[in-house]
């Protein structure tokens, strides 16, 4: 086939896929296709290009334009090797070069964006990577997670504690405020709300590091508390609270622990109003607690240290004569 001829083919090709061939250019054209296989491939190949093309993002090639502008070259003499590659084509091809890299682009730089809030009730939640997130009541957090970096980030109101599987897939860093918490280890519990000052961080298993732009800050181990004073930027450490999580887990250990010190935990876990009536309140308990429900806890309380226990609606009065 004549060069001449080529153009002619590419010409009706490009017409025919924005349609704007005639009956008797696509009976042309159905003839051409008819000749041999190729010609029917190279005619569908077109058309799948033109027609992905249009997917990029409801961006619409324009190739009625794009022959507007082509046609007086293609009525010119050509000079030379004349290749018979259409413009079109090649236009086509760099949209779908685009749609690729788009693609390509959004895969590796996603982000996942996600609030979780508790109100009333302690909450679990699992993240894509499987760390599990227990927020204490009136609480929450904003997640940022970039699957294919394996970075995350959680800014948190309230009290969280945050269980990272053994795998660790994800670098996550938790964030309060000026407050950096970056996950060294696999489970810790960070303790800020609003009317508090004080950020505590406690650390069940692993490591963890807790710091400022501004300061190195500290680096605790399983077992060690660190506290940051926001009014004040300093960081000290303290022995992490055998109870810190009893409100995600409904475990109590109280070693030689005053009463009064229990009662008030209790309190802040079951949300209820247990008073102390008496001179009890420096009375001393040594016992553990497993999931156990508050009445039954409060009956070994009362048995243990020979109290009574009376109740008015929603308030609890536990009375004795004190303790030896």
């Amino acid at each position: 086939m004549s060069e001449n001829s080529n153009i002619h083919i590419d010409n009706l090709i490009g017409k025919y896929i924005v349609g704007e061939t005639n009956p008797a250019e696509q009976a042309e054209l159905r003839d051409w296709c008819a000749l041999q296989p190729q010609n029917q491939k190279e005619l569908d190949d077109a058309v799948l290009i033109y027609n992905k093309a249009q997917l990029a993002e409801g961006k619409v090639f324009d190739s009625k334009a794009a022959w507007k502008k082509l046609q007086p070259q293609l009525a010119a003499k050509p000079k030379g090797r004349v290749f018979s590659f259409p413009f079109w084509k090649i236009a086509a091809s760099f949209i779908l070069i685009g749609i690729a890299s788009l693609l390509i682009y959004q895969q590796l730089f996603s982000v996942e964006k996600f609030n979780l809030q508790s109100q009333a009730s302690v909450q679990t939640e699992i993240l894509p990577d499987q760390t599990s997130l227990t927020l204490n009541r009136d609480s929450e957090v904003a997640v940022t997670y970039y699957e294919r970096k394996k970075i995350g980030r959680i800014q948190l109101k309230g009290e969280m504690l945050i269980d990272i599987p053994v795998s660790k897939k994800v670098d996550w860093i938790v964030e309060v405020a000026q407050l950096r918490i970056a996950d060294i280890g696999t489970k810790f519990n960070v303790k800020s709300y609003s009317d508090q000052t004080k950020v505590e961080v406690s650390v069940l298993e692993g490591e963890v590091r807790m710091y400022t732009d501004s300061d190195s800050g500290l680096s605790l181990l399983a077992g060690e508390s660190g506290i940051f004073d926001q009014s004040t930027g300093e960081f000290y450490k303290t022995s992490t609270s055998a109870n810190v999580t009893a409100y995600s887990s409904r475990n109590f250990t109280f070693q030689n622990q005053e009463l009064q010190k229990v009662i008030a935990e209790l309190n802040t876990v079951y949300q209820t109003e247990i008073q102390l009536s008496g001179p009890v309140g420096n009375c001393r308990l040594t016992v553990d607690f497993f999931e156990e429900d508050l009445d039954i806890i409060l009956a070994v309380i009362s048995e243990t240290l020979g109290l009574t226990m009376s109740e008015n609606g929603n308030q609890i009065t536990m009375t004795g004569t004190g303790c030896n």
